[in-house]
């Protein structure tokens, strides 16, 4: 089940967190579906971090994943897909997306549960 959606441009050493809040059903099978790619020559190098939201602006981590790897928008075969570990249910959880490199990366994908 599609349980949120994110397509942005981040900008160099930059975080974004995706709009909004959602929570899964199941603790196990939360995933990201996506692609990323940098805007300019080299590598894509991006955290995807999947926080519990405590309320105001206040969040904790609650798994991580990270991605080395250059995935055009048109190369659908190859967009990555990759598990979160110990997700909890019926808890508000963000997306917080962090690009490791010195210019902007673009990224986009589906969330999963």
């Amino acid at each position: 089940m599609t349980i949120e959606w994110y397509d942005r441009r981040i900008p160099a050493s930059a975080v974004s967190r995706v709009a909004g809040t959602f929570s899964g059903p199941y603790n196990t099978g939360t995933r990201i579906h996506g692609w990323q790619d940098l805007t300019l020559q080299g590598t894509a190098y991006v955290d995807y971090r999947l926080d519990e939201f405590l309320g105001g602006s206040a969040y904790t981590r609650v798994s991580a994943v990270s991605i080395y790897k250059n995935i055009p928008e048109s190369d659908t075969g190859n967009w990555f897909g990759v598990y979160f570990n110990d997700v909890p249910t019926s808890t508000p959880l963000s997306l917080e997306i962090y690009n490791r490199q010195a210019v902007a990366v673009d990224v986009a994908g589906n969330i999963y549960n």
